[in-house]
């Protein structure tokens, strides 16, 4: 039992008590006191009696909890269930200096993964020996705990599956049916495959990003309106020299060259990826708006059904949106069991795209826009085979007029219903697409290609190792290391594949990766002395098996691809727009955006708040805002193919640009990877 006398009201429980009378020159005057005055006197006694006792039992009560805590933490005693919540309190400087000591050192074993030996494959044998060590337990961690394993892959199946589908749904749209989600989801699960088995981390998922996304639509706008040849010959072609260019880079241990993109480029990226996000979904969902069948200025049938299907549409996606987000938060909820709302929130995607899906199914009779899949596993390319040519093309790959390329005249009749094909002389005599001609490609095509390949690796290049650093950083608690360099080859081996087969490329994707660690760690909430309660990762299940089971699901859901098409496009929108808003209100820059708008004594008491001017502060969000638009102009310009050079320039503009406007110290807070908590630390910081 603690002693009552302790802590800061010590010397109010020992302080003796103030006499009934006070000894003052107003006491003694033989002027008579009121009883009124007597009375108020009293009363004052007796409050300041009563708080006192109240505060020496709460001082009292605060001493007891925090010894039972502490004797736990040393594991002599349990938690008393009222002080349950206080699983671990940080009481003095030395436990904070400890750790911070941890994360210096496991961040020294991160920069040394990334040092650059100057020996060709020496950053990748160093990668190869590291991990070569525990290949074994990669597998063994994975059976030795099959509770992680499952519930890990289950998440993670749904939670890749959902994003395949969206991602292939906007590749649809991006190349008018040369790719969609058929492709996407085995590119998925090859690319998951290959990286589960091969990668030096285990723990990153591959899948679509939005980046990549939005950089296939600009090789599919200069392929068919710039060098008239089929999409699918331009981006293999672009693909080879993109393997051969992050082959290149992993062999000669260019990887070390992420560190020198801060946290200020990352922000931007994330942000550009975001505003695409959520645009793109607006845009899906309002375009139909846009539209009308009105005759004279009378309704028809077709302009209500096509009113009605818009209307429900909008409604769809919203509703989706909405969903996603009371499920999403539903794990903080007061309702139901801790395990049904961790269930809810963990496959909120898969519930809410079943549950509008039904709602659209039930309202058969108004009309929707579906996704639009194959019944059976072919490519959506129509009659195309599953590996591309290179050096010609056939009837079924030649480009068709469209609303952007109205000029272009067919050489060939094709009909894509029975896979036939005719001459425009001989229309009525038709053949089998096995027997068509072959149209030659340009002979400058494999050599021009090598500048989008150029920009591309770029992109690939950030995404990628973007990813791996944040999986990597030393808050993840991470002990088998890294693979940077041995990561990036295998990314090339995927690409290759990728674009031999004409699917979808693949990288590291952010937030699935993030998840998938999330999944497999042991965590622990942390109480600061400030109050400040967050959760850390205290252990890592490290293991291929859930990589690989995740991907091989992913697979057999190619076996019952044709139900995919009864969902409707408005509800993978609506889970865009969510993936938007989400990402975007994650990062440290929308949280200084929203701090332009808000009142200064409201500010957040963050560590950037505390320790940076506010007109510094506000100045390094408008740098930032400056970058994402210029991002988003150069995006929607002829030059749109450059814009992973636009992401480049920010890095010189950081290390050389920054350091004149803001103080090495002032930079340390706004531009550091994570909140910085001993605030009172003097530390020398080199300026990139």
């Amino acid at each position: 039992m603690a002693d009552p006398k302790v802590g800061p009201f010590k010397e109010l429980v020992d302080a003796p008590a103030a006499p009934a009378e006070a000894e003052t020159p107003a006491a003694q005057s033989p002027k008579p006191k009121s009883k009124k005055n007597d009375d108020s006197a009293g009363l004052i006694r007796r409050e300041a009696d009563e708080a006192l006792r109240l505060a020496v039992a709460a001082t009292r009560a605060a001493d007891q909890a925090l010894q039972r805590a502490l004797l736990a933490n040393r594991g002599n005693t349990k938690i008393h269930p009222a002080d349950a919540k206080l699983i671990n309190i940080n009481t003095d400087a030395s436990m904070s200096r400890s750790s911070s000591v941890d994360k210096n050192m496991n961040a020294e074993k991160h920069e040394d993964e990334l040092q650059f030996t100057g020996v060709p494959f020496g950053g990748m044998w160093q990668d190869i020996k590291r991990r070569g060590k525990v290949y074994g337990s990669d597998w063994i961690d994975g059976i030795v705990n099959p509770g992680k394993t499952l519930s890990a892959t289950c998440l993670l199946y749904f939670a890749c599956l959902a994003p395949a589908i969206a991602f292939g749904a906007l590749l649809e749209k991006f190349t008018h049916g040369d790719m969609g989600a058929i492709e996407c989801i085995v590119s998925t699960f090859v690319c998951g495959t290959i990286n589960a088995m091969l990668a030096g981390q285990p723990l990153l998922i591959l899948g679509g990003t939005g980046p990549v996304a939005i950089f296939e639509s600009i090789v599919y706008k200069v392929s068919t309106e710039i060098i008239g040849v089929p999409f699918l010959i331009v981006r293999y072609w672009t693909g080879m020299w993109i393997a051969v260019i992050l082959a290149i880079i992993a062999i000669f241990d260019l990887c070390f060259f992420i560190k020198y993109i801060t946290r200020f480029t990352d922000e931007i990226f994330a942000g550009l990826i975001s505003t695409i996000f959520i645009y793109e979904a607006l845009k899906g969902l309002m375009y139909p708006l846009g539209k009308s069948y009105d005759q004279a200025g009378q309704d028809t049938i077709k302009d209500a059904e096509h009113d009605s299907g818009t209307l429900l549409s909008i409604l769809l996606g919203l509703g989706t949106f909405l969903c996603l987000l009371l499920l999403r938060n539903f794990r903080k909820s007061k309702f139901l069991l801790p395990q049904v709302r961790t269930l809810l929130a963990d496959f909120s995607p898969i519930f809410a795209i079943g549950f509008m899906t039904f709602i659209d199914y039930q309202l058969n009779d108004v009309t929707t826009a579906k996704l639009r899949i194959p019944d059976t596993f072919v490519p959506s390319k129509d009659c195309r085979s599953w590996f591309i040519t290179p050096m010609s093309y056939g009837p079924e790959m030649q480009l068709m007029p469209s609303k952007e390329t109205p000029d272009i005249v067919p050489l060939y009749n094709f009909a894509p219903l029975n896979c036939s094909w005719s001459y425009k002389t001989d229309p009525d005599k038709w053949l089998p697409i096995s027997e068509g001609p072959q149209t030659a490609i340009p002979s400058f095509l494999p050599f021009i290609t090598i500048a989008p390949a150029l920009l591309a690796s770029v992109l690939l290049y950030l995404d990628q190792n973007i990813t791996a650093r944040l999986m990597n950083k030393a808050d993840n608690r991470l002990k088998k290391g890294a693979g940077y360099h041995l990561d990036m080859f295998v990314l090339s081996i995927v690409i290759f594949t990728s674009s031999s087969l004409g699917l979808p490329w693949m990288c590291a994707a952010t937030v699935r990766s993030i998840n998938h660690l999330l999944a497999l760690s042991d965590k622990e909430t942390v109480i600061s002395p400030d109050g400040h309660r967050s959760d850390v990762v205290v252990k890592v299940t490290e293991t291929r098996c859930t990589g690989l089971l995740i991907h091989c699901l992913i697979g057999a859901s190619l076996l019952i691809v044709g139900a995919l098409k009864f969902v409707p496009m408005a509800v993978l929108l609506g889970l865009f727009l969510t993936m938007g808003i989400t990402s975007l209100q994650s990062i440290q820059l929308w949280e200084r955006i929203c701090l332009l708008l808000m009142e200064p004594k409201l500010y957040p008491s963050t560590s950037f708040v505390r320790q940076v001017p506010m007109a510094k502060l506000h100045a390094f969000t408008i740098i930032q805002i400056l970058g994402l638009v210029l991002l988003m102009v150069v995006k929607k310009s002829p030059f749109a193919v450059c814009f992973p050079l636009v992401i480049l320039l920010f890095v010189p503009i950081r290390s050389y640009l920054l350091p004149h406007i803001f103080t090495p110290r002032e930079l340390r807070y706004l531009d550091s990877e994570e909140e910085i908590d001993d605030e009172g630390a003097i530390d020398e910081i080199v300026d990139l």
